[in-house]
């Protein structure tokens, strides 16, 4: 790639967006990173990289938007670079600013907003059509648009920090067997509910059960109401959330199982820390599209029902299947969501878009990269 090629990731939804452009920086492409000014914590770079705070590379970009204008200036600045990468709702602005883009499809853009009848799900619908190719990092999307995906779709999985994560010896041996949920509380979006209705089956037979839950979410007060009625107050402790990495880390490696959501059917930042730590992980996914999009299905126990979380929470229960199971999620973690990897796939779709290809002309040269 030709060094004069720019090209700005607009976007930066779980940091996914600083990860991807550091590590093509690392590659001597010249890429940039726009993302929202004072965003949500685990989107600002600083999350990752504390050092970062306030001392920001000149190649981050940040909008405001309290500025009126700030819309007009997405698009100006995206005026400035040949390529843009636009995450979740960018592709809106990016189809607007005169230049070729990619669609990087990640949460509830997708699978929600597409299919609003809204001015924004209508744009973000004119972009599909507009791009030459759609990323998509999460399997069950081909539930949502079978007919868009099969057109230009193309799966890579969500780029993950797989290295800078934080080692710390575990304090001791838990006193009781304890499940760290730290979950968006979103009984909607997530089904938080489903895990504390699994949990009051399960401590009925094995009280000396631990739930950490942390309190973040606009269903926080319905959280606390429901742990109050199940029962559960002796049984559950609650952190003030978000946490931070650091935070997070601590959390863990001191807990014996993670819990995630049970309704969206793919994994999310979460499920893949968890990982990371070699933690056994209970969350719902859609095993068909999983073997679909890698080829294979994570060794996680799938569970969408409050039956199947006490399923899940009584194999667990047993520390060496714990163990057995935390460490094949490590190394599933490594084979398919490797930061090299995914970002060796990123850069092959921006030499296609230098090239100047077709979709099916840029399909093709990623598939045949994917079986070679």
């Amino acid at each position: 790639m030709m060094k004069n090629f720019k090209i700005l990731i607009a976007g930066n939804m779980v940091n996914q967006g600083y990860i991807t452009a550091k590590e093509l920086r690392k590659k001597g492409y010249h890429v940039d990173l726009l993302t929202e000014e004072n965003s949500h914590i685990t989107a600002d770079p600083a999350y990752l990289e504390p050092e970062l705070k306030n001392n920001y590379p000149e190649w981050i970009k940040f909008f405001n938007k309290k500025k009126s204008s700030w819309k007009l200036q997405i698009i100006k600045l995206m005026r400035k670079y040949d390529l843009i990468h636009s995450w979740v709702e960018f592709s809106i602005f990016a189809q607007f600013c005169g230049k070729p883009f990619v669609v990087n499809t990640q949460g509830s853009d997708f699978r929600e907003l597409s299919n609003s009848k809204t001015i924004r799900g209508y744009l973000l619908n004119r972009s599909y059509k507009k791009t030459k190719l759609i990323i998509y990092n999460q399997p069950d999307f081909w539930n949502v648009n079978k007919k868009i995906l099969n057109q230009k779709g193309f799966f890579i999985p969500i780029i993950w920090d797989d290295k800078n994560w934080p080692k710390y010896e575990r304090r001791k041996e838990n006193e009781k067997l304890t499940i760290f949920h730290p979950t968006n509380l979103d009984f909607r979006l997530k089904k938080n509910q489903i895990l504390f209705e699994g949990f009051q089956k399960f401590i009925k037979q094995f009280p000396n059960t631990h739930l950490v839950i942390v309190d973040r979410g606009i269903d926080s007060k319905k959280t606390h109401k429901i742990i109050k009625e199940l029962d559960l107050e002796n049984h559950t402790e609650f952190v003030t959330g978000p946490l931070n990495k650091t935070e997070m880390a601590k959390f863990y490696i001191n807990s014996d199982i993670v819990a995630d959501q049970f309704t969206i059917g793919s994994m999310g930042s979460i499920a893949l820390e968890s990982m990371i730590y070699e933690k056994p992980l209970i969350t719902y996914i859609d095993k068909e599209v999983h073997k679909k999009s890698y080829g294979s299905i994570p060794p996680l126990i799938s569970a969408k029902s409050p039956s199947e979380i006490f399923e899940g929470l009584l194999q667990l229960k047993d520390k060496n299947e714990r163990m057995r199971i935390g460490k094949e999620l490590n190394t599933w973690f490594k084979k398919y969501h490797s930061t090299k990897k995914i970002s060796d796939q990123i850069e092959l779709v921006y030499n296609s878009f230098e090239k100047g290809l077709d979709t099916k002309s840029i399909l093709n040269e990623l598939k045949s990269n994917l079986s070679s």
